[in-house]
């Protein structure tokens, strides 16, 4: 197979380049107690006090600095946080979820393990903690001379859309297909982003129109090869 189109919204603009992903959990762990007795315990959810300081002032500005050409900034972000079950028990356990948005030439286990090494560097001696995997995710970057690439854009071009290829910030399965099978793979679809998974999504219909032309008309030149 010379190469794979993978249909997300992109805008009608060819994609070469997307982030990946590395989600983890971490976890602290403390010691149950009753509210009425607090010293008695302790408290998971202070420990995690240190965690949340460490990835807001340490690990997310270090992440500024770290950027790609045509996905931009590596980023993280503390999606959720759960601890205790009752307000009269001190909590002996409090889990973050966090998603490490990754760029091309990041691996998802290095990056995660990283982490856990940094953040056990910064945390006091007597924490105990777990980083646990949620998921891995490969970032896209393909050769910008990959046959796929090159004919996508001169499909664009006939069709007067974009004819530079470009970069997204979010993950899609097109990395899992070059990735997992060897095959060069781009993005490309109606619609934006910013509308997916929101509460009123949608995408203009002379969009789809195009990108059925943009997906018959690449269809025909790969399988004239």
């Amino acid at each position: 197979m010379a190469g794979a189109v993978v249909g997300e919204p992109t805008e009608l603009r060819v994609v070469s380049a997307t982030k990946g992903c590395a989600r983890f959990a971490v976890e602290t762990r403390g010691k149950a107690a009753h509210s009425s007795m607090p010293e008695e315990g302790d408290n998971a959810i202070y420990r995690m006090l240190a965690v949340l300081s460490y990835i807001r002032d340490r690990e997310a500005p270090r992440l500024e600095g770290l950027s790609h050409p045509l996905c931009g900034r590596a980023s993280i972000s503390v999606g959720t946080i759960e601890s205790g079950g009752q307000i009269n028990i001190v909590p002996e356990r409090c889990e973050i979820q966090v998603d490490r948005r990754i760029l091309p030439g990041e691996q998802p286990d290095v990056v995660r393990e990283q982490f856990k090494q940094a953040l056990g560097a910064e945390l006091p001696s007597d924490t105990v903690f777990e980083v646990r995997e949620l998921l891995s995710d490969w970032a896209l970057d393909t050769d910008p001379q990959a046959a796929i690439v090159r004919e996508a854009l001169q499909v664009a071009g006939k069709l007067r859309l974009a004819t530079e290829a470009v970069g997204v910030p979010y993950g899609t399965d097109a990395s899992k297909l070059q990735q997992l099978g060897g095959i060069p793979s781009i993005v490309f679809g109606p619609g934006s982003i910013a509308q997916a998974h929101s509460k009123h999504e949608w995408v203009d219909l002379e969009e789809v129109i195009q990108a059925a032309a943009f997906y018959a008309t690449l269809a025909g030149v790969q399988s004239a090869e």
